[in-house]
């Protein structure tokens, strides 16, 4: 999904609780990559700061029933909308 949003023109931020392991893809010098842990609702502030859309691509299974408190509570952090 990155690849394609890159493609089409789309400013995208990543976050990933370690950045370094998205070095290898080839969109990363197109992303700004912020470190975020969807369990740390303190980190989310800088991930969900000032953006128009989140798409959130976590592997379920370790989130699975905070999911959408989660999601929520990066509104607080300044998802628009």
């Amino acid at each position: 999904m990155v690849a394609e949003l890159v493609a089409a023109g789309r400013q995208v931020r990543c976050m990933a609780r370690t950045p370094e392991k998205l070095d290898a893809e080839s969109w990363r010098a197109q992303v700004k990559v912020v470190t975020a842990d969807m369990l740390d609702r303190t980190s989310l502030g800088v991930a969900f700061g000032d953006i128009d859309a989140a798409y959130y691509l976590v592997h379920t299974r370790s989130v699975r029933s905070r999911t959408g408190r989660h999601v929520i509570a990066g509104r607080g952090g300044g998802l628009r909308g």
